[in-house]
């Protein structure tokens, strides 16, 4: 685990080292220019019209991150039950504790990044539909 925990930061902290030396070479001008050719690609994928497909992908990696939080907290409660001040560290679903974290880390990071996917998978249209359901027009204020 922390072999890769230092791939992954290395990884990271080397990105972010090109990134600034291509502001350097590129000059504000050109890096700017990239940078919006970029976004421009995602956006175009963002806002184009979802198929049937598309959607429900789009909700099934959005209900994926609900799914995951439930088995994390079922997995809470059954850890919880089976730790003692004899045994701190119990065996829990069969894994050990290095395992446990594997599985709670998996959990979590799969989680999240389906609820990423499922914004852009779903597109511009149903997250406004979606805030409309939330976000109160003041329509009827005679109910109260």
């Amino acid at each position: 685990v922390g072999v890769s925990a230092a791939f992954v930061g290395a990884a990271i902290v080397t990105g972010e080292a090109m990134s600034m030396l291509s502001i350097v070479f590129l000059g504000k001008d050109g890096f700017v220019a990239i940078k919006k050719k970029v976004f421009r690609f995602f956006k175009k994928g963002y806002t184009a019209p979802v198929g049937v497909g598309r959607h429900y992908l789009g909700l099934v990696l959005f209900f994926m991150n609900g799914l995951t939080l439930y088995i994390m907290m079922v997995y809470a409660w059954t850890s919880f039950e089976a730790v003692t001040p004899a045994d701190p560290l119990p065996v829990v679903w069969g894994l050990d504790f290095e395992q446990q974290r594997t599985l709670v880390f998996g959990l979590f990071f799969t989680g999240e990044i389906s609820f990423l996917l499922s914004i852009y998978v779903l597109g511009a249209d149903w997250w406004q539909r979606f805030r409309d359901l939330i976000v109160w027009d003041g329509g009827d204020t005679a109910a109260g």
